[in-house]
């Protein structure tokens, strides 16, 4: 129900995005989180939802072209927002609350990756673990 994977993220940076694509072709049916030094990262097509301190540092990454109906928690907030890899993009916002909520448009069919500092990888598996996300 939850695969960890370590080893995909740091020095090659091409095997890095390789493994961005092939888990964004199972971002609906697959629970993976990469666990990195640096950062732990969760791709998903589907509204996402985890508890992270007040002013962490949180990013959100579109591997395709993804619209947000709606977002909490963040700094700056993605409502509203289409983002895809070749436009605008969500890194380096910041936690406004302890509380992410990420919703994106009724239909979206794009993953995108939601990345955070490794401390929070406890966070990240109650998040997968509850119901309705994936």
């Amino acid at each position: 129900p939850l695969c960890f994977a370590y080893g995909f993220l740091g020095l090659r940076v091409d095997h890095m995005l390789a493994t961005f694509s092939v888990l964004a072709r199972y971002a609906d049916t697959r629970k993976v989180i990469l666990v990195g030094v640096d950062d732990v990262i969760h791709i998903t097509s589907q509204p996402f939802a985890m508890c992270l301190a007040q002013g962490a540092r949180v990013s959100v990454w579109p591997v395709g072209q993804v619209s947000f109906a709606a977002s909490s928690g963040l700094v700056w907030p993605l409502d509203g927002l289409t983002l895809s890899p070749d436009g605008q993009v969500a890194t380096s916002n910041r936690m406004q609350s302890d509380r992410l909520r990420l919703t994106p448009q009724p239909g979206n069919q794009a993953a995108y990756a939601v990345v955070c500092d490794p401390t929070f990888l406890v966070q990240m598996i109650d998040a997968l673990q509850a119901d309705g996300a994936a």
